[in-house]
């Protein structure tokens, strides 16, 4: 069974500055009602430099099953592809 993809807005709504870097806090309204099943969600707008795992996602659901995976999906720049001569 594939994930049906939905890309969603986000805003941010806390930012906290360390020596090393900073902790974006952003929320993402899902527009209702998903479909049933199995859904991925994309957030654009987040940059390339975030630490692959640094990627946390919450739930705030009244439905009775939920659940929660994240990881950073890189897209490819469009440009020229290489090519192999044998």
């Amino acid at each position: 069974m594939t994930a049906e993809k939905i890309e969603c807005a986000s805003r941010i709504e806390g930012v906290v500055v360390y020596a090393r870097g900073a902790i974006v806090t952003r929320r993402v309204e899902l527009a209702a009602p998903l479909p049933r099943g199995a859904v991925e969600i994309s957030v654009p707008g987040i940059t390339p430099l975030a630490e692959p795992g640094s990627f946390r996602a919450l739930i705030d659901t009244a439905g009775p099953e939920a659940a929660a995976g994240a990881r950073r999906a890189r897209r490819r720049p469009p440009g020229p592809r290489a090519t192999c001569a044998t």
